[in-house]
């Protein structure tokens, strides 16, 4: 029978993400593995991915095309309700910021079609437990040189720095806006992975920093898959994995999650180059689609199949949230004439010779010929949002309709599954009204969620995970 601590290697042994000196041979991505299909607790259950607890939203934005995958089923993605609050504090706090709002739409779109659940990971991984990991943790580290710890550290940074930071997200990051921080925070990591080269900075701490996020997010995905209704694939990692692997593989570290025996389960992250591609196949959808009506604005952000995200951020500086709250019947029922108005206006410029185009495309992508329907799917949609770019424009610089109903009719536009009835546009402007109340965040936490991700660039991790002693999070909100 294997020891808890070979099964820990094995089990860490084919997490995906590869590097220096990996033992590990064509390991499968845990994205896109087949679950095994005799497991009782996969039938008629969801599937569901962890995300690490501070992880970067942009990030995780960014290869929603590939965990989507145009599947009529789609996964759950956990997201930590300390990350979630921190971000909509922001959202809150900085009305006119272009990049937080963006953000805190697709943050609220994807939680309100069910792509995105928000729980508390502190219930499932408590201080004590935390203390005892990061203490064994830290504990298999001392094992090791200095010279190790450099190497560990340096392919961990490479490791994200490719994933998270790299090239191949530009396109997106252009969209979202963010591009230029992200160059400059990625020459910050290169920075501080230079000096660990160098024999600078201390890699031991890194790697202790590191861990802590995926030991945290380990622990909820075991434990509150016993609790819920999802069948979880895994953690979505960041490109760092492999550098913890190789730590568990190299000491007498015994890390044991549960009474039950069960310990760490794998790891994984979406494919750089598939996600590329998607970006690439949205940016010819989307240039087909402004090219059929001539519209030139891209007031449109494309997070995924049939997910696009409206950018008015103006339209938050002018709404009364007040008036949403004390009248929301009146804005619903103000809500069904403007979208009535968009689809009588988008009617009138469609995009011809669907068919033949979206064929192109998924001719010059290699994709499977039952894509085609999907990408003419698509071209409709996106053709949909170009058309009504230009009257939301219109309609906001006019006094046709108030401000709070087109903040609602865009926000319902954003998803092409929507039912247009009263009762919808109802809740819908009741969740507007909510993300949009103010709440108490702390300023400290709103700084600090800034530069979160910090103990990469060569500071040291102060994140609630990193901590060893009984760290209370101050939680701001309720839900």
């Amino acid at each position: 029978m294997k020891t808890r601590r070979s099964l820990l290697r094995s089990l860490f042994g084919i997490i995906a993400g590869g590097g220096i000196g990996s033992r590990v041979a064509n390991s499968p991505s845990i994205i896109n593995m087949d679950k095994n299909k005799n497991s009782y607790r996969n039938k008629n259950m969801a599937s569901g991915y962890v995300a690490l607890p501070g992880f970067c939203f942009s990030t995780l934005y960014t290869h929603l095309p590939q965990l989507f995958h145009f599947k009529r089923h789609r996964p759950t993605i956990i997201i930590d309700k300390f990350d979630y609050d921190r971000l909509m504090g922001r959202v809150v706090r900085e009305r006119s910021n272009r990049n937080v709002q963006i953000r805190g739409n697709i943050t609220e779109t994807l939680r309100q079609r069910g792509d995105l659940k928000v729980i508390d990971y502190s219930k499932y991984y408590r201080p004590d437990e935390k203390g005892r990991l990061l203490e064994q943790y830290q504990n298999g580290l001392d094992e090791l040189s200095e010279g190790t710890h450099e190497r560990l550290a340096s392919q961990a940074l490479r490791g994200y720095e490719r994933y998270g930071r790299g090239d191949y997200v530009k396109p997106f990051r252009d969209g979202l806006g963010n591009w230029e921080s992200n160059v400059d925070r990625r020459n910050r990591l290169q920075k501080n992975r230079k000096r660990i080269e160098r024999g600078l900075n201390d890699p031991k701490q890194f790697n202790k920093d590191i861990a802590a996020q995926y030991l945290a997010a380990l622990t909820v995905r075991e434990k509150y898959e016993k609790v819920s209704n999802l069948d979880f694939v895994g953690v979505l990692g960041q490109g760092e994995q492999e550098s913890i692997a190789r730590v568990v593989r190299s000491t007498d570290l015994d890390i044991s999650l549960s009474q039950s025996g069960e310990t760490l389960h794998r790891v994984g992250q979406p494919s750089i180059e598939e996600t590329a591609n998607y970006h690439e196949i949205f940016n010819e959808i989307q240039t087909a689609a402004h090219v059929a009506t001539g519209v030139q604005h891209h007031d449109w952000f494309t997070v995924g199949p049939r997910l696009s995200i409206a950018m008015y951020p103006e339209l938050y500086g002018q709404v009364d949230m007040d008036r949403i709250n004390e009248d929301t019947r009146s804005v619903a029922n103000e809500t069904m004439d403007v979208l009535r108005y968009l689809d009588k206006e988008a009617a009138d410029n469609q995009m011809i010779r669907i068919q033949s185009k979206a064929e192109r495309i998924v001719e010059q992508h290699e994709m499977p010929n039952q894509k085609v329907q999907k990408i003419a799917d698509q071209l409709n949609y996106q053709t949909d949002l170009a058309n009504h770019s230009r009257d939301i424009r219109s309609l906001i610089d006019s006094e046709r309709f108030s401000k709070e109903s087109l903040l609602v009719a865009t926000s319902v536009k954003s998803d092409p599954t929507a039912r247009w009835t009263t009762d919808h546009i109802y809740r819908r402007a009741m969740e507007l009204q909510n993300r949009l109340t103010p709440v108490s965040v702390p300023d400290n936490q709103l700084l600090f969620f800034i530069d979160r991700g910090d103990f990469k660039r060569g500071a040291v991790g102060k994140d609630w995970y990193h901590q060893n002693s009984q760290q209370q999070r101050p939680c701001v909100q309720n839900g």
